[in-house]
């Protein structure tokens, strides 16, 4: 009716008909525009309840079907069919854990740089410079991390 007569649809309805009664004079035509969080609400709402609604089944299912049943044996500690014996706690350096991080930063700079080497002609000057932007930053962090002594494995 609102494209026929050529009318705007955030207008009342009573305008549009007025021999509807007083229950339509007051209700709004809203449109997306006049409610532009609304469409941000039901998208949070969706995105909580993708992630809380495994979580609910989970406890639901774990509640219905596997009853807990605690006993001695069930509740005892073991690693691999064995006792344990002594501390579980080990040092750990912590040169393992940086070795490890340096790693995966560079071998996702190989995934970065493999687009730009799949469309190297096809670039631009700015993209070009971009890129050596990006490469001359992880060559600075190769520098300070071998300077640091990061990469000697004693």
């Amino acid at each position: 009716m609102v494209a026929q007569s050529g009318m705007n649809p955030s207008l009342d309805l009573a305008q549009m008909a007025p021999e509807t009664g007083t229950f339509v004079q007051d209700f709004q035509v809203y449109t997306m525009a006049s409610q532009p969080y609304f469409s941000l609400a039901v998208l949070f709402v969706c995105a909580l309840g993708f992630g809380f609604a495994p979580l609910a089944l989970a406890w639901i299912w774990a509640h219905i079907f596997s009853p807990p049943k605690p006993y001695a044996v069930k509740n005892a500690i073991y690693e691999c069919g064995l006792e344990s014996k002594g501390d579980a706690w080990v040092q750990f350096r912590s040169a393992y854990y940086l070795y490890a991080i340096i790693f995966l930063v560079f071998d996702v700079e190989a995934v970065f740089l493999l687009p730009f080497a799949v469309s190297f002609s096809g670039m631009t000057l700015a993209a070009c410079g971009a890129v050596l932007v990006f490469v001359f930053l992880l060559v600075e962090g190769l520098v300070w991390a071998w300077a640091k002594g990061i990469l000697t494995w004693a």
